[in-house]
Protein backbone atom coordinates (compact mmCIF):
# COMPACT_ATOMS: atom_id res chain seq x y z
CA UNK A 1 0.00 0.00 0.00
CA UNK A 2 0.95 3.65 -1.10
CA UNK A 3 0.41 6.84 0.39
CA UNK A 4 0.10 9.26 -1.93
CA UNK A 5 -0.54 13.21 -0.76
CA UNK A 6 -1.51 16.06 -3.40
CA UNK A 7 -3.93 19.01 -3.89
CA UNK A 8 -4.32 22.25 -5.91
CA UNK A 9 -1.57 24.47 -6.95
CA UNK A 10 -2.59 26.89 -4.89
CA UNK A 11 -2.44 25.10 -1.51
CA UNK A 12 -5.95 25.88 -0.27
CA UNK A 13 -6.76 21.56 -1.05
CA UNK A 14 -5.23 18.92 0.54
CA UNK A 15 -5.49 15.08 0.46
CA UNK A 16 -3.82 12.13 1.35
CA UNK A 17 -5.13 8.69 -0.53
CA UNK A 18 -4.37 5.22 0.46
CA UNK A 19 -3.53 3.31 -3.18
CA UNK A 20 -3.48 -0.90 -3.39
CA UNK A 21 -2.27 -0.37 -7.23
CA UNK A 22 -0.22 2.17 -8.93
CA UNK A 23 -2.42 1.44 -12.67
CA UNK A 24 -3.61 4.69 -13.72
CA UNK A 25 -5.46 6.24 -16.08
CA UNK A 26 -4.93 8.72 -19.05
CA UNK A 27 -7.84 9.76 -20.41
CA UNK A 28 -7.62 12.66 -23.26
CA UNK A 29 -11.91 12.28 -23.80
CA UNK A 30 -13.64 15.32 -24.71
CA UNK A 31 -15.95 15.37 -21.60
CA UNK A 32 -12.04 15.48 -19.74
CA UNK A 33 -10.42 18.08 -21.75
CA UNK A 34 -13.62 20.33 -21.15
CA UNK A 35 -13.95 19.34 -17.19
CA UNK A 36 -10.12 20.08 -16.85
CA UNK A 37 -9.36 22.66 -19.39
CA UNK A 38 -5.93 20.36 -20.67
CA UNK A 39 -5.55 18.27 -23.56
CA UNK A 40 -6.22 15.17 -21.14
CA UNK A 41 -6.73 14.30 -16.95
CA UNK A 42 -4.58 11.54 -15.11
CA UNK A 43 -5.93 9.74 -12.69
CA UNK A 44 -6.30 6.21 -10.15
CA UNK A 45 -9.51 5.31 -8.75
CA UNK A 46 -9.44 5.43 -4.92
CA UNK A 47 -12.11 4.37 -2.41
CA UNK A 48 -13.61 6.85 -0.42
CA UNK A 49 -13.05 5.24 2.74
CA UNK A 50 -9.26 5.22 1.83
CA UNK A 51 -9.20 8.92 1.05
CA UNK A 52 -8.50 11.58 3.54
CA UNK A 53 -8.64 15.63 3.17
CA UNK A 54 -6.25 17.48 5.27
CA UNK A 55 -7.74 20.44 3.93
CA UNK A 56 -10.84 20.52 2.40
CA UNK A 57 -12.63 22.56 -0.39
CA UNK A 58 -15.15 25.54 0.67
CA UNK A 59 -18.75 24.23 -0.47
CA UNK A 60 -21.59 26.34 -2.13
CA UNK A 61 -24.91 26.10 -2.41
Amino acid sequence: MTLMTGGCQCGRVRYAAEIESDDAYLCHCRMCQRATGGVSIAYVNVPAGKLRWESGPDWYR
